[in-house]
This record gives C-alpha cells, structure tokens and sequence, in this order.
C-alpha cells in the first residue's frame, strides 16, 4: 500500500525496524529457483578458484568470459562475474555465496605429447628467455588441437611472442607434453672428394639439380615435420639452419680415396679426356660404355659416366672432382704393321674415298688382333663400311700400320720375279687372263715355278 514503510530501508536495519506481530513471513512472498547446477571445464591445472578468489588473485585479462560461459544460468540482476573476478579484492562474495569451486568441472590431465628432435631446443627455457619460435616452425596449436580445450589460447600466437604472453603461474612446463627422440646416428655415404657440406652451407653454396635427394636417402629417419631438406640444401641463403640443428658433416661418411690404380686402358692416340671434357667436345655415340668399366669403385649415387661425356656442357664436373686422366691408362704407340704387295692401294686414301675392301680381303682383325685393344671397333667392319664409320680426327694414318712390299719391276728398282720359259704358241697369259680363260688342269704349278 502507498503507506507501506520502505522495505529497503528496513532490510538494511532489521535492528531498529522489526516487524510487527502478526506480519506474515517473508518466505511467503519469495520464489526461490533451484541451485544452479551448472560447470565451466577447465583444465587440470586450473587454480583452485575459492583459493585463488580468497586470496584477491584477479583473474587475468586474457582469461575467457566468465560472464559469457555462465550467461545462460546468471540472474538478470546478478552482478558481472568478469569484473568481480578481475577485482576480488574490491568485490567480496557475500557469505552465503556457494564455493566458486562448485561452477568449475576439472578436466583430467592432458596425456599427450608430440616428438621433437634431439637436438630441438629447451622450449621451457627458450620461453621463459623471451626467445620466439621462427614462422616456418609447424604449428604447435595445431599439433594439439585434439587435445585443447576450446577457450585454449591460440598456442601459436603465444610461443610466437612470448614476452606479452606470459604463462598463469599455474600453467605445467612444456617439457610435459613432449617426447625428445633419440639423435640420429645415420650417415649418407659420399665420396672422398665430396665438399665439406658445413662449409659449402655456410658459404651459400646450393646443391646442383643433379645431386641425389638428400630428402630420399635420409627419409628414414627424418621426421614428418622436418622441412624439405633438397629445398634448403638448393637455397642456403634463405633457408639458413637454426643455430642449435647438429653440424651437418655429422650425418656424412666419407668413403676412402678411390684406387686410382683402378684405370682403363685407353690407346696412345686417346684425346685427353679433362681437355675434351672442358672444351665440351662429347664422346661419340659408338665410344664403349665407360661407366661399366668404373661400376666397381663407383658408388650407387654416382651420375652416369656416359650421359655426362655425352653432353659435357650440362653436366659440368664438380669443382672438387679429380681429374679423369688419373683414372686411365694409356696404351704405347702400336709399334706392328701388315705385310702388304706393292702394288696395294693406299689404304688412306681408299678410306677417305669410301672404297670399301673387298668380301675377299685378308681379315684385317685377325692380321692386327694381337695389338687391337679388347675395345677396339672390329677393323674388318670398318673398312668393308668407311662412310658409316668415319675414323675419329685423333686416329693416325692407316699406312702407319702397312708394310709395302717392293714392286717387282724394273722402274721401282726392286727386285725381279724369274721368267718362265714357255712355248712359242703359248696362249698370251694376260690376254688369257682379261677373257676369263682358267687355266687347263694339266698346267703346271705357276706358284712352284715363281718361287726362289
């Protein structure tokens, strides 16, 4: 009623305003809702919320709306939670206030970890330096994201600016949820002229297109997050190594000089193989295949001998590489030569022409095997074909390897066949000869009578 004294005024002094009798109790004017029976998750290592509260420990100003989690079951009159959690000190709870601890759900323990290298930095260490981690580090927050509640800061934007974000005091080490491996004990065999890979990495020097994959050699033991190591070795300048990765000679074994004992024999007029190479002059596509001839000393990753003399100009050697006269051995001059008639065609000028020798000829092969190296063109098959098989600029002259016998006549001033004597009506025996005339299986032996 308008005359009803102020019920704020008497609330806030029972004391000296008691009811009268027979007022009824208040109890019957109230409607009291049930206890809200409603929790916010939070992690394991959360604070004890009464204790922290207790102690006017504010919450922190990047901590989730307390407000907002709660909203669906605070009063319309209730007061804002986040402001009297950020003051406690400023906002007590009134003494019938529930424990705070009775609106938060701990959540088990994390039981996760994710693997790291052996040699990875200290992240609790690196953290608490102020020390960030670089952008192509892969995401942590992403790592976990299985595991994190949903109001987790993003871990990412944390450990890439440690200094404005701290951890709550209440927050487990990272060591907790790592798993350290074992350092890698595996190593790439190289060659022994291989450069010093630390060195050439700190001097920039990338990998050439043709080197193996280190990616592919070294896969069984890197780990799915380790950056593509082709795609660093190829741009060291902008891909520079954390100053705690292991010197890079560690995952290197050097193999042992190569015997340079180990050679192939090569004729006495063999272009030099290091000049030929530098002037980018190929070997010919019938010169023997040389990388059989190495496969004993040359290891699985070695590029292929011959496609590289085949095209010089884009398979440059390595500057380190030794120089290939030491892996060959060249031959004495042929010091031989074939008997051949006087009246022989010159076997130089015969070849140049394209004449080949006849089907009927001496095998050449046979006359000169002693002397032809195991990889020498079969001579026989070149010179029944020269125009197919034109001889190399470096090969010498043909009649170097020919004997000519003198002529039998009077003009070469050698010496003289015996005359035969015959009968007066004896058929002419060059004229015999040019008709196609055998001779009669009575004749004598004209070989018998040429001889002495």
């Amino acid at each position: 009623s308008p005359t009803h004294p102020n019920l704020d005024a008497i609330l806030r002094d029972p004391v000296n305003n008691p009811f009268p009798a027979g007022h009824p109790p208040m109890s019957r004017y109230l409607n009291r809702r049930t206890a809200v029976s409603f929790t916010v998750s939070v992690s394991s290592f959360h604070d004890n919320v009464t204790t922290a509260f207790a102690n006017n420990q504010p919450i922190s100003g990047t901590h989730p709306s307390v407000q907002t989690l709660m909203a669906s079951v605070l009063s319309p009159t209730h007061p804002n939670v986040d402001q009297i959690l950020r003051n406690p000190a400023t906002n007590p709870l009134p003494s019938w206030h529930p424990p705070l601890d009775q609106f938060t759900s701990q959540r088990s323990a994390v039981q996760f970890t994710t693997s790291i290298g052996a040699f990875h930095p200290d992240a609790d260490a690196s953290f608490a330096a102020g020390t960030s981690i670089s952008s192509a580090h892969p995401s942590v927050h992403g790592l976990f994201a299985t595991v994190l509640s949903q109001t987790h800061p993003n871990l990412d934007t944390i450990l890439r600016d440690p200094v404005n974000n701290p951890f709550p005091a209440e927050h487990p080490p990272m060591s907790h949820f790592i798993n350290r491996r074992a350092a890698v004990s595996f190593t790439v065999s190289v060659s022994s002229f291989h450069d010093n890979v630390t060195t050439t990495f700190a001097n920039n020097q990338s990998i050439s297109a043709t080197h193996p994959s280190v990616q592919t050699l070294m896969a069984s033991v890197l780990s799915s997050t380790h950056p593509n190591v082709d795609q660093i070795l190829r741009n060291p300048a902008t891909n520079p190594l954390p100053s705690w990765h292991p010197d890079l000679e560690r995952y290197v074994a050097r193999r042992n000089a190569i015997n340079t004992t180990v050679t192939v024999s090569i004729g006495a007029y063999h272009p030099d193989p290091d000049a030929s190479f530098a002037a980018g002059t190929p070997i010919s596509s019938t010169h023997p295949a040389i990388h059989s001839l190495y496969a004993d000393i040359l290891s699985p990753t070695h590029p292929n001998i011959d496609e590289a003399l085949r095209d010089p100009s884009n398979n440059p050697m390595p500057p380190n590489h030794p120089r290939m006269a030491q892996f060959v051995s060249r031959r004495a001059a042929v010091r031989f030569t074939v008997p051949v008639s006087g009246y022989h065609t010159d076997v130089d000028e015969a070849f140049e022409a394209g004449e080949a020798i006849t089907s009927t000829h001496p095998s050449v092969q046979e006359l000169m095997a002693s002397v032809l190296s195991s990889t020498h063109p079969n001579v026989d098959g070149i010179l029944r074909d020269p125009e197919n098989n034109p001889m190399p600029s470096w090969h010498p002259e043909l009649e170097q390897y020919v004997a000519r016998r003198a002529r039998a006549d009077s003009s070469s001033g050698g010496w003289r066949l015996p005359k035969v004597s015959i009968a007066y009506d004896h058929p002419d025996a060059d004229k015999s000869y040019a008709a196609g005339t055998p001779l009669p299986g009575s004749h004598p032996p004209v070989q018998d009578m040429l001889k002495g």
